[in-house]
């Protein structure tokens, strides 16, 4: 799983935004955890930061809360989450979105509380 900020160009390229990047790596099966450390493995040899998930579960759920917030809420406004919280009605439709998505991982199951 991958956190990064980016935009798409007129030309459908991607530009990343900022140098803010994280990846989390793990599995949802513990007799997968080896092949999680080899991997870990090749990313630090490659010289690429990232870190072993203890949940990645909760990590993907977390990540997806808040993407369908701010991926929906963006795009249908063209703004940024910046100009989307300077408006009362459009914070609170955002905000709403979120806990939407956190009540359908909680339903789930999904521990996303830490």
């Amino acid at each position: 799983m991958i956190y990064i900020v980016a935009f798409a160009n007129p030309d459908h390229s991607i530009t990343q935004q900022g140098n803010f990047a994280s990846l989390r790596i793990g599995t949802r099966i513990e007799e997968e955890a080896y092949a999680v450390e080899q991997v870990s493995e090749l990313l630090r040899n490659a010289g690429i930061h990232h870190k072993i998930s203890k949940d990645i579960e909760q990590d993907i759920w977390k990540k997806y809360i808040l993407n369908c917030a701010h991926n929906v809420s963006t795009a249908c406004y063209n703004n940024t989450i910046g100009e989307l919280r300077k408006n009362p009605d459009k914070a609170k439709e955002y905000e709403k979105l979120i806990y939407e998505a956190y009540e359908v991982a909680a339903a789930k199951g999904v521990n996303i509380q830490k």
